[in-house]
């Protein structure tokens, strides 16, 4: 009964069906974002499956099934998915580079709080900067204001701590 009553109703209800699957399938896709699409096959699937129902059972047709089996998308589309996802990876590296650098600003603000109030500890900061920089041979060049500010005692300072660090690698 029920082909009959599509053969009757429906001119040509195989080309039907296909027109009801093709627009319905465009309508469903329209609805999805591409990233989606790929994902949500099954989903996909359903949906078309329920749409089919409700306009082919009055014709007394029932689809059994609806799967998709292979999703092609254009070049074109995908190398600009490809430099979208690309973009957002940089976006996030950036996030997450400008949140590491405003950490060690506060760090570096909290530190120099602690130094304005205590000379002395500056004074030993300067000299282990310095030092640090000694020991992997690094030049340094202090301006002399710098080394008068940290009490060093000039150059004379800097030859001497130079001099100790060297010492000290040697017994190392």
């Amino acid at each position: 009964m029920g082909c009959r009553k599509a053969a009757l109703e429906v001119a040509d209800y195989i080309t039907a069906v296909q027109y009801i699957a093709q627009t319905g399938l465009s309508n469903i896709i329209g609805r999805h974002e591409l990233a989606d699409l790929l994902q949500e096959r099954v989903k996909i699937a359903e949906d078309l499956q329920k749409l089919l129902d409700e306009n082919i059972n009055p014709w007394g047709i029932t689809c059994q099934a609806v799967g998709i089996k292979k999703i092609t998308i254009p070049q074109g589309l995908s190398d600009a998915m490809s430099k979208q996802a690309q973009a957002e990876r940089e976006r996030k590296a950036r996030v997450i580079l400008g949140t590491a650098k405003t950490e060690i600003a506060e760090k570096f603000a909290k530190a120099s709080e602690s130094h304005i109030s205590n000379p002395v500890a500056l004074q030993l900061r300067a000299m282990n900067l310095i030092g640090e920089r000694l020991k992997i041979g690094s030049m340094i060049i202090v301006p002399g204001s710098a080394l008068d500010a940290i009490n060093l005692g000039g150059i004379s300072g800097i030859t001497s701590l130079a001099q100790l660090n060297k010492t000290e690698q040697k017994t190392l």
